[in-house]
């Protein structure tokens, strides 16, 4: 996962590549300090961009869901409970504490 920053049009990334399996679309917290991806790999990821820089790249924490065996699909996010929902290709939905431990 990348990203860019329009530094007036001169799209700078803000911190350096993060490699996570065939990522689904992201979920942006409120906030703006963590971003949520299912991955091919059968995990919830979670990447706490308050320490990324130019140099220095996300922390990334993630949580397999079921056995691990299936991709994992866009999350969602219910601010009321602070809880993650997201499906996976198995055809369950998980409910997931954030943030990650």
């Amino acid at each position: 996962m990348w990203t860019l920053q329009d530094s007036g049009g001169s799209g700078t990334q803000p911190w350096p590549e993060v490699a996570l399996p065939a990522p689904s679309i992201v979920l942006f917290t409120p906030g703006g300090k963590l971003l949520l991806a299912g991955g091919s790999d059968g995990r919830l990821y979670q990447l706490d961009v308050s320490g990324a820089g130019a140099a220095t790249p996300p922390s990334v924490h993630s949580v397999v869901l079921g056995d691990g065996g299936a991709a994992v699909g866009s999350p969602t996010l219910d601010t009321a409970t602070g809880l993650v929902y997201v499906g996976s290709e198995a055809g369950t939905v998980y409910a997931v504490q954030i943030p990650l431990p």
